[in-house]
């Protein structure tokens, strides 16, 4: 019974079973996948990403950033980095995957599952 309360609870193993059985159901009703995808967030990379946690803490923002700082600085705003990833990747879906442009080719149906990482990263 508490097996079922679990279901919405994003994240947790009743949630992904769930899902599972929803990808599975996917394959039956449309056929395999043509495209599988895997994608990292390099946010220690991004620049923007480093300034808007900055700014979010107040401090002057700088032109370069340490390791060690980058790393701090995504510890503490974790949460806002996996809004801004989610941001970026739904970006990436409507312009590229999801448009008219058709860099796949049409696509009818998708899925996506984004993992965290220890970091805090997604």
């Amino acid at each position: 019974m508490i097996y079922r309360h679990f279901q919405c609870v994003r994240g947790s193993p009743q949630y992904w079973h769930k899902r599972l059985k929803d990808l599975f159901a996917m394959t039956r009703q449309l056929g395999f996948p043509t495209f599988f995808l895997t994608l990292s967030c390099a946010d220690l990379r991004w620049k923007e990403f480093n300034d808007t946690f900055v700014r979010h803490t107040g401090a002057p923002i700088k032109e370069s950033y340490t390791f060690e700082e980058k790393t701090k600085l995504l510890r503490a705003n974790s949460v806002l980095a996996a809004r801004l990833f989610e941001k970026r990747f739904m970006t990436f879906m409507n312009f590229f995957i999801k448009s008219g442009a058709s860099c796949l080719g049409k696509v009818n149906d998708w899925f996506a599952r984004i993992e965290m990482q220890l970091r805090g990263s997604p």
